[in-house]
């Protein structure tokens, strides 16, 4: 009897360790499969190819078939308007920033940010489209070197949250602005108050704070996009 219940205690202690191993082999098979996935979806190729389609999204709501020239406040390295340049080959582009680099550094290297955004460009002919239909404007905190009433359209992408003086800057895009033309403004709508924003460190501002600190300007239309889980909201506007 003794010995029937160690062959017992032997043959479950056999079928505990067959399932732990086998269960083990699952888990390890899902962390690669998790891995891979993280892998591919952080890549160069797949991080250009989201963001395109984001960009591509919000230009549909923007509307740029009747606009000549536009005007990109805080432009950055200017990958977005490498988007624009390929979709709207009769736009043509001033972009405005406060420089951290000498102005003819900046025009070399404004596209090539980062690996991805060098990766992207690698194998294509965007830089040649645009490279023939931009202007770099190095800007200041509190003002835009551009004539009064001479902007047919002024695009603030991610920017108006960053003005450190932003009444100044609010200011001055109205002054640029002709009577006919348009203010787009995008920013990412705060998943909770105060939210900070990680890259300025400032806060993110909400839909309604966006309203209030344009409310001397007419709102024309009002959408929203979405990407990554987050949503942008795309708020444009006229004298």
């Amino acid at each position: 009897m003794r010995t029937f219940n160690i062959i017992k205690q032997q043959n479950v202690i056999k079928k505990v360790s067959v399932l732990f191993h086998r269960s083990n082999i699952v888990l390890i098979r899902k962390l690669l499969i998790g891995l891979l996935f993280l892998i591919c979806s952080c890549s160069p190729s797949v991080y250009k190819y989201k963001a395109r389609k984001e960009i591509f999204r919000e230009l549909n709501k923007i509307g740029l078939e009747n606009i000549d020239t536009l005007v990109d406040i805080g432009c950055g390295f200017g990958y977005y308007d490498l988007e624009i340049a390929h979709n709207y080959p009769n736009v043509y582009l001033l972009l405005e920033d406060i420089p951290f680099l000498p102005s003819e550094q900046i025009i070399k290297t404004y596209s090539t940010r980062s690996i991805w955004l060098k990766h992207f460009l690698k194998n294509t002919n965007y830089t040649p489209k645009i490279e023939k239909r931009f202007n770099y404007i190095s800007g200041y905190p509190d003002s835009i070197p551009l004539s009064s009433s001479s902007c047919k359209m002024v695009l603030c992408r991610m920017t108006v949250h960053e003005f450190s003086q932003e009444k100044k800057m609010i200011n001055e895009l109205q002054r640029i602005l002709k009577s006919d033309g348009l203010i787009v403004i995008m920013e990412t709508e705060p998943n909770y108050q105060d939210e900070i924003e990680k890259t300025c460190k400032n806060k993110l501002l909400t839909k309604n704070e966006i309203l209030l600190k344009f409310s001397t300007l007419k709102l024309k239309s009002e959408n929203k996009e979405y990407f990554e889980g987050r949503t942008i909201n795309i708020l444009t506007f006229s004298k």
